[in-house]
């Protein structure tokens, strides 16, 4: 069991007594315990080995590149900034207009 004695180390400025100076406090009791576990989810490799991490939002997902003109792309951030959304959610937002516009169910 890891205790601590917490006589003669109180306050920042010299050394004060406690008023139980038999104080023990247990530190294994106030460590947090992990409660789940995430599941193992096989890593792709690297190129010159090691592995590759992850980021768990992107679980599932496919990326999505496009080839904007430079005003465009600042035009979009900036109306990013005015609306106080990420760019992600607004071309989520954009997709699902355009998906039911042609009769699609907005799935994005």
């Amino acid at each position: 069991m890891n205790k601590k004695s917490f006589a003669g180390r109180v306050g920042s400025k010299g050394r004060e007594q406690v008023s139980n100076p038999n104080l023990v406090v247990d530190l294994d009791a106030l460590t947090p315990k992990p409660t789940t576990t995430t599941p193992s989810i096989e890593q792709p490799k690297r190129h010159r080995g090691g592995v590759k991490p992850i980021q768990n939002d992107r679980i599932g997902k496919q990326s999505l590149n496009v080839y904007l003109d430079k005003n465009v792309k600042k035009q979009f951030a900036m109306l990013s900034i005015e609306l106080e959304k990420n760019q992600t959610e607004l071309l989520i937002e954009a997709l699902n207009e355009l998906f039911k516009k042609y009769n699609k169910p907005p799935i994005a």
